[in-house]
């Protein structure tokens, strides 16, 4: 097992190549870190992925993140396809020496929503950056995850089913998980209104990402 390293989830050939470009930009400020990328498509070249996992079991949904769990590091830095790396991001490892995962509290509380037993002011996190650890505690969590999203699913009139996030605040808050908030340079979401007092490390969306970052920064 690897100490420390980043890893996308890319299922599907869209995704595949939005990942390969996030992880360029992520590779050229970290050049001695190593990526990981799980997907269920055959890739002619690897690079700039060190290790490349192909798995079948797959849904072409956003719960495929939960694949991130078998990448090959004891520390990982999930990160969604659609992000743009834009500085150091290695403090995200050294946080999750003390605490088991570290996210964003979702800056768009419009998906904030009635769940069954979990309080209105315990909002969402979103999860297109996820730090974890992995321990016996967090593959429980993500178990607990992947059970909630497969009954949310079925739930009728539950908001915004198709996200994996619902289940992720759902699993968190019955968890005893340690989870560390991350501040808005280190996950900024592109595209809605936020707001940061430092440089942005990372930034997450889509759209005309080179021009947000010269705006924000």
């Amino acid at each position: 097992m690897i100490s420390r390293g980043f890893v996308y989830v890319a299922t599907g050939t869209g995704y595949l190549e939005e990942a390969r470009i996030s992880a360029e930009s992520l590779r050229r400020h970290h050049p001695d870190i190593p990526i990981c990328l799980v997907t269920d498509r055959p890739l002619d070249i690897r690079a700039p992925f060190d290790h490349v996992i192909q798995r079948g079991d797959v849904e072409h949904k956003p719960i495929d993140k939960l694949l991130a769990w078998h990448c090959p590091f004891d520390r990982a830095v999930f990160l969604d396809t659609d992000t743009r790396v834009g500085g150091d991001l290695t403090t995200l490892f050294d946080v999750v020496e003390h605490f088991d995962l570290a996210a964003l509290q979702d800056v768009n509380r419009g998906w904030d929503y009635p769940l069954d037993g979990v309080p209105e002011c315990f909002t969402e996190f979103n999860t297109g950056v996820i730090a974890f650890r992995r321990t016996p505690k967090v593959a429980q969590f993500f178990a607990s995850w992947r059970a909630g999203y497969d009954a949310l699913q079925v739930k009728q009139g539950h908001l915004n089913r198709q996200s994996d996030q619902p289940a992720f605040r759902q699993a968190l808050y019955h968890s005893d998980l340690r989870i560390a908030p991350l501040p808005s340079e280190f996950h900024f979401i592109a595209n809605f209104p936020n707001a940061t007092l430092w440089k942005v490390r990372l930034l997450h969306g889509r759209g005309d990402l080179d021009r947000i970052a010269e705006q924000v920064d």
